[in-house]
């Protein structure tokens, strides 16, 4: 039998005793079952012989919540100037290291990516209290990567298709790039193809289609000024969130001024436009889940 109990503060409601049938082979006990969202929830399990309880065991905390996936280049990547940290003190802003196949308080820096600030955990509790339930973050974004390195076939393509794999089901990907192609000259019909092209390929991969928000990121002051070049992948964006699949995310494009770091900074988001890009990006995500079809 299995029941869940919730832990202080937590969201959501627990369960009573319930039977469930494991799969057991060698030592190793296997089952799958529903809980209601929420948490922080200690799970408890136990065994039984007649009604006397001969093993028990318990793990905690769980959660079932929210898990948005993250890829795109340095704005979405540890590149920006402040360290964040998760307001919420029961620490229910997560981050996945894909290293260690665990979970992690999304304190920044984040794992598996550039040891800077990140604009998550600022929204990750901007979401929690909202959405009451765990919020997870699955974040493969590397900085100075155009669209072209993350096609199928490339080391970022894999990366994505993996922390896709492994999570399972999640909500969205939250894509924040662009300044590269906006660097190399991309069209705004390559973008799109390109876009178009990972977006299909993964969805064979994970055998769902998770809608994709796209940011408009193309600015970025302290090392260009191609506003022709921004326009073009602006434009591209604007195509692709009336296809099938893909979703208007934020306008990041509108952060300028003190929202940006100088030369002698990381040259990305001041801790300012990282909370004013976090505030941004959970407008979007939050639209996302008030969709009709949005489960």
């Amino acid at each position: 039998q299995y029941r869940v109990v919730p832990l202080k503060d937590a969201f959501g409601t627990g369960t009573e005793w319930n039977k469930f049938e494991p799969t057991i082979q060698g030592k190793t006990l296997t089952a799958t079952v529903r809980i209601p969202a929420g948490g922080w929830n200690r799970l408890e399990i136990r065994a039984l012989l007649g009604e006397k309880s001969v093993a028990t065991a318990t793990v905690e905390p769980i959660g079932v919540g929210e898990v948005l996936v993250i890829a795109g280049q340095s704005y979405a990547d540890g590149a920006n100037d402040e360290l964040m940290k998760v307001e919420d003190m029961q620490g229910r802003v997560s981050a996945f290291d894909r290293v260690k196949n665990s979970w992690q308080v999304a304190h920044d820096p984040q794992p598996n990516i550039a040891t800077g600030g990140t604009i998550w955990p600022p929204l990750g509790d901007l979401l929690l209290p909202i959405v009451q339930v765990p919020v997870g973050f699955v974040n493969v974004a590397v900085g100075g990567t155009a669209s072209r390195q993350w096609l199928p076939g490339e080391s970022l393509y894999q990366n994505l298709a993996r922390a896709g794999t492994t999570t399972g089901r999640f909500r969205a990907v939250l894509w924040q790039q662009g300044e590269s192609d906006v660097i190399e000259g991309i069209s705004t019909d390559k973008y799109v193809s390109n876009l178009t092209t990972i977006r299909e390929a993964l969805a064979k991969e994970w055998k769902f289609s998770p809608p994709w928000l796209l940011a408009k990121s193309t600015l970025h002051p302290t090392v260009y000024n191609k506003p022709e070049g921004e326009g073009q992948i602006r434009a591209a964006i604007d195509l692709l969130v009336k296809q099938p699949g893909f979703r208007p995310g934020p306008d990041t494009d509108i952060l300028a001024g003190e929202n940006r770091g100088g030369p002698k900074t990381r040259r990305h988001f001041t801790g300012l436009g990282q909370r004013r890009a976090a505030l941004l990006w959970f407008a979007a995500v939050w639209q996302e889940l008030q969709r009709k079809d949005a489960a």
